[in-house]
């Protein structure tokens, strides 16, 4: 985390106080009535006491305040996180501070601009600043990150105001005719117990909020046992991804999608991996925010594509009606050329559009629903299949639901792998599959792992199903010996 310049700061704001003291002096030193002008040298109109104190009250804003959204920036925040610590050290106390950070904003500024990014923001900070009590501190630490501070507060009372924000960011955003979702992850911390320095306090939330983008609640609290090490793990990956996106050593694997109906294998869902020079396997979650960051999401997503088309003609060459299942990013569903690059593929490989279904998030979805609809319209023109992955994870509005030209929804694991003894969970699916049928989808259940899962799917009339309990994720070339395996059962 960088430490604010303060000689940058003298220069644009402290330094305009220093002339102005010096005209005050040059004034003369004897009290005037506010009204009453005085004359400033190299200035031709008079100025008055109440314009000067005007300006000073200008300039001191400008110190302490962010020119975008108008709340307090990171010089104040700074200096009120220091004096908390002071005052706990004198007198035993405790407060909560809550990073923020809004999920995909970068999807935003690069796709509709910083001006859009500029105006969702300010609405942003509305939000969070309603959530909120008067005694609380909001601050914006820098781009789409946010700081609050909460005096007199524990870990219970820190987590309900987490709560309260992550609440408030479920409904969608109007901007300048776009409909957007920003959701938020927030790392959580106590001080002065999870941290004595600023410095410190900072870098711990920093921790808790990048866990807190693997969890579905949206928040997590500091744990120092396993937080920094996670943490530690995915910041260090930002800036290795090499441009050359061959020269990474990404590979692909494949997991069977099983028809309840018939038994038979549907598809198989194409997932990426990346290995490190020590042999360990990252999983997509700990290096596509890395991708994102540096702006290598294109490349790799179309690194993806050519792949798993690659991969794909090879498998078919034994069973020829194989389809396979892509991720498209939001970059993907805002690049113009997307069809030609996914055609071109199809073509060199000599595929057809009902070889590939193409999965976006729901998350993805809500970003830019408009965008969204239609490019997935065009696509569905074309002849691709269409599905929404992870569903039940990004609040999506049943309006854009039926708007949009997709086959499937895909229901997400974090519902289905417990739901044999979550009843909360068990209901979200059973109420995600009548909702599909009724509006004519097919439903695919993700992270299936036993067998009472199984059977609790089946009975709710869920029609695809994919996890361990079928097969773990294999690359190429175990796919095609377990699909020669399983032959006979190849639609």
């Amino acid at each position: 985390m960088k430490r604010l310049d303060i000689s940058l700061l003298f220069e644009w704001v402290l330094q305009p106080l220093r002339v102005l003291g010096c005209k005050l002096c040059h004034a003369g030193s004897r009290r005037k009535p506010a009204s009453e002008a005085i004359t400033v040298t190299g200035k031709d109109t008079p100025v008055s006491f109440r314009e000067l104190g005007e300006l000073y009250e200008t300039l001191h804003d400008m110190a302490i305040r962010d020119p975008l959204t108008g709340i307090y920036n990171r010089a104040l925040l700074f200096d009120r996180l220091k004096q908390l610590l002071v005052e706990y050290r004198r007198t035993p106390g405790r407060a909560g501070v809550l990073l923020l950070d809004l999920v995909r904003f970068k999807y935003v500024n690069d796709l509709l601009g910083h001006h859009t990014g500029d105006l969702l923001l300010k609405d942003v900070v509305e939000r969070i600043a309603g959530a909120l009590r008067e005694s609380d501190t909001l601050a914006r630490l820098g781009g789409d990150e946010f700081v609050v501070i909460l005096p007199d507060t524990d870990t219970e009372q820190a987590i309900q105001v987490a709560q309260k924000i992550i609440q408030a960011m479920q409904s969608e955003f109007e901007v300048e005719g776009h409909k957007l979702s920003a959701s938020v992850s927030i790392g959580i911390t106590l001080m002065p117990e999870h941290a004595d320095d600023v410095d410190t306090l900072l870098r711990n939330a920093d921790y808790a909020m990048y866990s807190a983008k693997d969890d579905k609640q949206g928040y997590a609290v500091f744990d120092p046992s396993i937080t920094e090490e996670i943490a530690l793990a995915r910041m260090t990956l930002d800036g290795i991804l090499n441009e050359d996106i061959e020269r990474n050593d990404l590979f692909l694997v494949y997991q069977p999608v099983m028809d309840f109906r018939t038994g038979e294998i549907s598809y198989i869902e194409t997932l990426v991996r990346w290995r490190q020079p020590d042999g360990k396997i990252l999983m997509p979650g700990s290096f596509i925010q890395a991708a994102e960051k540096s702006g290598l999401i294109r490349q790799l997503s179309e690194w993806v594509i050519e792949t798993a088309c690659r991969e794909l003609a090879g498998m078919q060459q034994n069973t020829p009606e194989l389809r396979a299942g892509i991720n498209l990013s939001m970059h993907n569903l805002h690049d113009f050329n997307l069809m030609d690059k996914i055609q071109a593929s199809l073509d060199k490989y000599q595929l057809s559009p009902a070889s590939l279904l193409l999965e976006i998030t729901e998350t993805g979805v809500m970003l830019d629903p408009e965008q969204v609809i239609d490019t997935l319209g065009q696509l569905a023109t074309k002849g691709f299949q269409l599905s929404i992955d992870d569903f039940g994870t990004g609040h999506s509005s049943l309006v854009y639901l039926k708007r949009l030209p997709v086959h499937t929804l895909k229901v997400d694991k974090s519902f289905v792998a417990d739901m044999d003894t979550d009843e909360e969970n068990a209901s979200i699916v059973r109420a995600t599959i009548d909702l599909a049928h009724s509006l004519g989808l097919t439903v695919t259940a993700e992270g299936v792992e036993t067998s009472a899962v199984l059977n609790m799917l089946k009975g709710m009339g869920c029609d695809y199903y994919q996890g361990y309990y079928i097969s773990k994720p294999m690359p190429k070339a175990g796919m095609a010996v377990w699909l020669s395996e399983n032959q006979e059962e190849i639609q």
